[in-house]
């Protein structure tokens, strides 16, 4: 419960509560006296929905960003007004963002995908930092390759999407997913980590690996990357991102 007596606000005031779940929201004043609350919001404690984040600016928390920003045109959100989008609409850049988390020994990272119409031609990295000494590094480099239908006219079968694992020197494959990711949907994906071993689950498929990139002995964040140079306007949105240790 928040209280507050004779204050005056022109400009919006931020106040934390205690977390709790909740389905509606009850705003009351003393008997005989006006209540004139203009505007309400509430947003998530530990969970990036970026509803609280500047249209067009890189979402508060969140660092390394390139082509990254908070949107609400396009996709929107996930069951919301905004999202976070990573436009690659060059040949000598990528879109990219990183989000910091404290060091853990097993980190659980949830997140809503979302992709534009035209992202059949494009991938999409996502990747579990982690911590060696005092040095950054990248321990699970994944590849998510959303799969694409066979050219009109064609008699071909849609090639399935893939998620492979870097291992320092090339890709190898986790796992094919049954069904394409279709452009304009969204789907969840939560990644499970150690520094031993990963499971990635997307849209109720569920994969294990260890192959891992680079050393550490803690986890600490997450980094999503569209994935190369060579095709442009591609575009993956994100919403919902969560980051804690189950």
């Amino acid at each position: 419960m928040v209280r507050t007596t004779r204050t005056r606000d022109r400009a919006l005031r931020y106040t934390d509560i205690e977390p709790q779940q909740a389905q509606f929201v009850r705003v009351t004043g003393v008997a005989g006296t006006d209540t004139p609350v203009t505007e309400l919001e509430l947003y998530a404690a530990d969970v990036d929905t970026f509803e609280n984040d500047p249209v067009f600016g890189v979402p508060r928390g969140w660092t390394d960003a390139l082509n990254a920003t908070t949107t609400d045109v396009d996709l929107g959100g996930f069951e919301s007004r905004r999202s976070l989008r990573l436009f690659d609409n060059y040949t000598d850049q990528v879109a990219k963002i990183t989000k910091p988390a404290p060091d853990r020994t097993r980190q659980v990272t949830t997140f809503e995908l979302g992709s534009s119409e035209w992202n059949y031609r494009g991938q999409f990295v996502f990747d579990v930092l982690g911590r060696s000494g005092d040095s950054r590094t990248v321990r699970w480099h994944f590849l998510l390759t959303p799969g694409a239908y066979p050219a009109p006219g064609s008699t071909g079968t849609p090639a399935k999407p893939t998620l492979q694992a870097w291992n320092g020197s090339r890709w190898l494959l986790v796992g094919t997913l049954d069904q394409l990711i279709e452009p304009h949907t969204w789907r969840t994906v939560t990644v499970d980590a150690t520094p031993a071993t990963a499971t990635v689950t997307i849209g109720g498929q569920t994969f294990t690996t260890s192959t891992t990139y680079q050393p550490a002995t803690a986890l600490a964040g997450v980094a999503f990357t569209s994935a190369g140079t060579g095709v442009t306007s591609t575009t993956w949105f994100l919403d919902d991102v969560r980051i804690g240790d189950r």
